[in-house]
């Protein structure tokens, strides 16, 4: 699903797939459910709670990982057992 041009305040996904997302001017809560991709702009700010596969330069957290370019942007949730991998581009 490309999501880019939707206003959102939260989203919830479940079950499998890629999302793209946008830039978000506050933050924003993904919660995952399942086996996801999401897809990022270069340089935005984005966290995110739990395992996860991240770009490289990700910092990791106590509670997860956090893209280099503060600010707010997205906090992306992963559920147990869900399987998330966050890429550029």
């Amino acid at each position: 699903a490309d999501l880019s041009r939707l206003r959102l305040a939260s989203l919830e996904i479940d079950g499998a797939g890629s999302v793209a997302l946008a830039a978000a001017a506050e933050n924003i809560v993904v919660t995952v459910s399942g086996v996801f991709e999401i897809s990022l702009p270069p340089g935005v700010p984005a966290r995110v709670v739990g395992e996860a596969t991240v770009p490289p330069g990700w910092a990791p957290t106590n509670d997860g990982y956090e893209s280099p370019t503060a600010g707010a942007g997205w906090v992306i949730s992963v559920g147990e057992g869900s399987s998330l991998t966050v890429s550029e581009g």
